[in-house]
C-alpha cells in the first residue's frame, strides 16, 4: 500500500506505528473497492452518454453545416468514436467482476452465522442475477446500436449523394 492509503488507515487517537487490526484493513479494502466499483459504473455511463452526444453533434455538422461533400473522414469519426467508447465502456464493466466476486467473499466472511447476510450474497441469491444480466445486455445493446448507426451513416450518405440527392 502506498503512504497515502496507510495514512487513511490511521485510527483516531491511536498512535501512527500501532499496528492495523484485520478488520480494520478489510473494512478500508471493502470501503475502497466499493467507491472503484461506484466510480467505474459512473466513467462507463459517463461514456455512453458523452460518445453519443459526440457522435449525434458530428453527424449534425456533416449533415447540416460542413461544405458539401464533407470530408470523407468526418463521416467515419462517429464511427471510430462509438468504437473506441465501446471499448473504453466493456473494459470498466469487466474490471467490476473480480472487485465484485472480492467483496461478496469477504461479506461471506465477515457475516457468518449473523441474522441478515451481505449485500453482495443477497443480491445474488435473489434478483441479483437478472437484474445484471439486464443491465449488462442493455449496455451491449446500446453500444452495438451505436456502432452499427455510425457505421451505416456514411454508407447512406455516399449513396444518397452518388444517386444525385437536392
Amino acid at each position: 500500500m502506498s503512504s497515502n492509503s496507510d495514512a487513511s488507515l490511521l485510527r483516531e487517537g491511536v498512535p501512527s506505528n500501532a499496528p492495523v487490526t484485520p478488520k480494520e484493513l478489510y473494512l478500508h479494502i471493502y470501503d475502497k473497492l466499493q467507491k472503484e466499483i461506484a466510480s467505474s459504473v459512473k466513467q462507463a455511463r459517463d461514456t455512453e452518454r458523452n460518445t453519443l452526444l459526440a457522435c449525434g453533434a458530428i453527424l449534425t455538422y456533416v449533415v447540416g453545416s460542413a461544405p458539401h461533400p464533407a470530408p470523407t473522414a468526418l463521416w467515419y469519426l462517429p464511427l471510430l468514436l462509438s468504437t473506441f467508447g465501446a471499448l473504453r465502456s466493456g473494459a470498466l464493466m469487466i474490471s467490476i467482476k473480480p472487485r465484485g466476486i472480492y467483496l461478496r467473499r469477504l461479506e461471506e466472511l465477515s457475516l457468518v452465522n449473523q441474522p441478515l447476510e451481505g449485500w453482495e450474497p443477497y443480491f445474488r441469491s435473489h434478483d441479483g442475477r437478472f437484474y445484471r444480466r439486464v443491465v449488462g445486455a442493455t449496455t451491449w445493446i446500446f453500444w452495438i446500436a451505436i456502432v452499427v448507426v455510425t457505421a451505416a451513416i456514411p454508407s447512406f450518405a455516399q449513396y444518397w449523394v452518388r444517386c444525385g440527392s437536392p
